[in-house]
């Protein structure tokens, strides 16, 4: 039984990654038009290394 659901559950996040990837995406785009580079924040810190 726990390896139908562990095949259950790969194939549903498999699903949602796919479905989801695109959304993503546009987001990403709609950033960089608002915004501009970078998409993501980088940030330095004061720290031990």
């Amino acid at each position: 039984m726990s390896v139908i659901k562990r095949i259950f559950d790969i194939i549903c996040s498999l699903v949602g990654i796919l479905f989801l990837m695109p959304i993503f995406l546009l987001i990403g785009v709609a950033v960089l038009i608002n915004s501009g580079f970078p998409i993501f924040y980088f940030q330095t810190r004061v720290g031990k290394n």
